[in-house]
């Protein structure tokens, strides 16, 4: 019996269910699992080796071979541990130039994260005032995982943003030749890593040579990362926040740092194969970090299986974490590209989830869609960029968020609420004048056209500028006034995709395209009637409505799943009905309002002339 993510006992029927299906996984797409004999090209460069003594396998006793490192694996250097391992990591194949046997620190995970580590953790800071506390292997462990947080650890430095864990490393052993994310490596030993780098601010500067839109957009993104004296430009003055600094910004060698991005050497191939003049054309992306046989790359994987099942786009997978799963290959997945990025520094205070913004702007995608790692696509999905280019345009250059299920206002945390819904701060419902849409949730998608958006809004925030106070209707006293807002109080990255839609008069928001949970999907595979009724009961209802923006409610496109946190029982079964249905012909359309299936946006509007939200 296992045990899912909400901690149930699943049934001995599902046991059998999940196996089948993981079992058609492994044949449909290939998957090489541990303790199978892998080809070379499953591996990279210089890791062929022989049937009885394979990298990943293991003997009679459990024991794991690896490489004692990249080189000598082929040559049948090859050593048996019990004590160091990064368990489910594939071995890289580049050269880290650093002295044998060295010790040294590496970033392993930010608060709130998972730390996986076949050495010492230690949890704290560094830097003046910084404290940490270690915590060694067990006698007999191969590797440990810590979660990273003041529930699992004492609060060593209460109140201080910048606590994480580190792993401790020596040059040379198997662990420190698991790593596949140049970004985390000491500066010293990223130089040999220059042949797999696809994007820095060198880079993006060449591209605008060739002053193309896409080309000439993504420069002006990246200057104001790249470039030390940009805050002293006019450019710079004209901009919202005036190019001013406060004492929370990122130095320029962190900004210039945050725009660098590898591809994964099992994936190098992908850029010739799915980019076109150094840009995908139509593509999802997603990003996270943990360990390699942790629940968060387990739900990447379903989540890229669900593209490759449903979808004839590829998707960019943006890694912060050390390193890459053993299965994730380029022949398991023909439409995935793996890229690496430093995560954001770990003093800097910010929030992991602004990574995501960064792996849009670096991963020149011309139309993209953005899905976290806890979702699913579905059948029908693909309409989305065809959808976004007509709406994403030089006329409208924002991303589009889809509607939240929760119309959150004045009565939910934030300071940014001052500014867009001026008043008595003590009356938590009042009017919210300067909001221009629902909230939404933080499920973007967007053109090239955005870029601009993405980089303003990330900009403000990691070179911690500040809105200035705007009158707008002195006549009006207080309520017409937006008060001055600091952006390193805005927390999180969904609420700054908000406000910057808002600041900027945004308009437009998607219908639910991310629906709450993986059981909504229970209205889709519960059918519908000749009327194209849904059939599912109480699960046929719409997203609530709001008097202001979507007043007769809003629309559901069952186009991926969100919150799909149980990738060993729940997401599989979901993908396995989704399958099925759509083969035998008996899946509905994707979209329902007021309990009727419909195939399009249009069709939708048809009925419902004053529907509010897109689709």
């Amino acid at each position: 019996m296992v045990r899912g993510s909400r901690g149930l006992l699943t049934p001995f029927a599902g046991l059998v269910a999940i196996w089948l299906f993981m079992s058609w996984f492994r044949a449909r797409y290939e998957v090489v699992p541990r303790g199978t004999h892998c080809p070379q090209s499953h591996r990279g460069p210089g890791l062929a080796h022989t049937p009885e003594q394979h990298v990943g396998a293991e003997d009679p006793q459990g024991r794991i071979f690896v490489p004692t490192n990249p080189v000598q694996a082929g040559e049948g250097g090859i050593e048996q541990r019990t004590q160091r391992q990064l368990p489910g990591a594939r071995s890289s194949g580049f050269l880290k130039t650093l002295t044998e046997g060295r010790a040294f620190w590496l970033f392993c995970a930010k608060q709130y994260h998972t730390c996986t580590c076949a050495g010492t953790i230690r949890w704290g800071r560094g830097g003046t005032g910084g404290k940490w506390k270690e915590y060694p292997l067990a006698q007999g462990q191969s590797s440990h995982t810590l979660e990273c947080s003041v529930k699992a650890m004492p609060d060593i430095l209460p109140g201080d943003d910048g606590k994480h864990c580190e792993c401790e490393m020596t040059v040379g052993d198997s662990v420190y030749n698991a790593i596949t994310n140049p970004g985390i490596l000491p500066p010293e030993a990223k130089a040999s890593t220059s042949p797999l780098l696809m994007s820095s601010c060198d880079m993006v500067q060449a591209l605008a040579e060739t002053s193309t839109d896409e080309n000439r957009l993504l420069w002006s993104v990246s200057e104001p990362f790249c470039s030390s004296s940009w805050g002293t430009t006019a450019t710079a003055r004209r901009e919202l926040g005036g190019g001013v600094s406060g004492d929370r910004a990122l130095s320029i060698e962190e900004l210039q740092d945050s725009m660098h991005a590898w591809v994964d050497e099992e994936f190098a191939g992908q850029l010739e194969t799915l980019y076109t003049d150094s840009w995908i054309p139509e593509a999802f992306i997603t990003y996270f970090a943990g360990p390699p046989d942790g629940k968060h790359a387990k739900m990447v994987e379903m989540l890229v299986l669900s593209i490759h099942e449903f979808s004839t786009r590829p998707i960019v997978v943006v890694n912060f974490g050390m390193s890459a799963p053993l299965a994730w290959t380029r022949e398991a997945f023909p439409r995935m590209i793996l890229v690496h990025m430093a995560p954001l520094p770990p003093n800097s205070a910010r929030s992991f989830n602004f990574n995501k913004m960064r792996a849009m702007i670096v991963a020149r995608i011309k139309v993209g869609v953005q899905l976290d790692a806890d979702q699913f696509v579905a059948p029908g999905v693909d309409a989305l960029f065809g959808r976004t280019q007509e709406e994403v345009t030089e006329e409208y250059p924002r991303p589009i968020l889809p509607s939240h299920f929760a119309d959150r206002g004045p009565r939910d945390l934030g300071r940014y609420w001052e500014r867009y819904c001026p008043g008595d701060p003590e009356d938590l419902n009042r009017f919210c004048t300067y909001q221009t849409t629902r909230w939404g949730h933080a499920h973007a998608t967007w053109t090239f056209w955005a870029l601009p958006f993405l980089g303003r809004w990330l900009r403000l925030n990691l070179r911690d500028e500040t809105l200035p106070k705007i009158v707008r209707d002195a006549s009006k006293g207080p309520l017409g006034v937006m008060t001055a807002l600091r952006i390193t109080d805005v927390p999180e990255d969904e609420d700054l995709l908000n406000i910057g839609i808002w600041e900027e008069g945004g308009t437009k928001q998607w219908c639910k395209i991310d629906q709450v949970g993986v059981d909504e999907f229970d209205a889709l595979l519960g059918g519908m009637d000749e009327n194209n009724k849904c059939k599912a009961g109480h699960k046929c209802g719409d997203i609530v409505a709001d008097r202001r923006f979507h007043p007769l409610g809003v629309a559901k496109a069952f186009f991926t799943a969100h919150h799909a946190v149980d990738p060993v029982s729940e997401t599989p079964r979901y993908i396995q009905r989704l399958i099925k249905m759509k083969a035998d012909g008996t899946l509905p359309p994707p979209i329902m309002f007021h309990k009727h299936f419909y195939a399009d946006g249009k069709a939708v509007q048809q009925a419902f002339p004053k529907a509010t939200c897109l689709v």
